[in-house]
């Protein structure tokens, strides 16, 4: 079985690569949001673990088409990250059905997604209460008093895990959590979450650029 030398994208510390035992994932890239390539290649220490996760997060482009109602109203165009769980959209699965876009959405203020990105890295307050943090928000601004698609993030050691989605606002008091109780948990290695999601805010500050 031969073996070849490549990087470890996490650590870019040299690796032997087994090319039987890796796999690639796609590319993934959009022209509204340039330089956002995906690429797996785990056979070393700082990654192997993710091997035995449950999940491995990706990120995918998506666009929220505009339209013009003749009834007067509009919807804008909208384009955002997708967050990607073992090939399964959250979008299709969370937000979809509330016309939400993600947090990662290149319209919105790049500050506020900075903000969102530190929530989800845990470096910042939850901003919801019960330490609820937000994955999908209103397509036409963002606020959570139109409704959000919320989550608990927890760190244990060397993972961080995603559980209790569930749907709430800021004038009501409920979680609505059984309409998407089959969706999760998921748990990540924290190093390739890590990484995945400040290449999110790299693509993002690029593209307001």
């Amino acid at each position: 079985m031969s073996l070849e030398w490549s990087q470890c994208l996490i650590c870019r510390i040299p690796v032997h690569l087994n090319r039987q035992l890796s796999r690639r994932i796609p590319l993934v890239r959009d022209p509204r949001l340039p330089g956002l390539s995906v690429v797996r290649l785990i056979l070393h220490k700082c990654v192997a673990t993710a091997f035995d996760m449950d999940s491995i997060l990706k990120l995918a482009p998506l666009i929220r088409e505009g339209a013009q109602h003749a009834n007067g109203t509009s919807k804008s165009e909208r384009h955002f990250l997708d967050f990607v769980v073992e090939g399964k959209s959250l979008w299709e699965a969370l937000g979809e059905r509330h016309d939400m876009v993600s947090i990662l959405c290149s319209e919105y203020s790049l500050d506020e997604t900075a903000k969102a990105v530190g929530r989800l890295l845990l470096n910042g307050k939850a901003d919801l209460p019960n330490d609820r943090r937000s994955f999908f928000v209103c397509s036409e601004c963002g606020d959570l008093g139109c409704g959000a698609i919320t989550a608990v993030v927890e760190r244990q050691g060397e993972t961080i895990t995603w559980k209790a989605f569930g749907y709430e606002n800021t004038y009501e008091d409920k979680i609505f959590l059984d309409a998407y109780s089959t969706v999760g948990p998921f748990t990540f290695d924290a190093t390739a979450y890590e990484h995945t999601l400040a290449q999110a805010l790299d693509v993002l500050r690029r593209a307001k650029s």
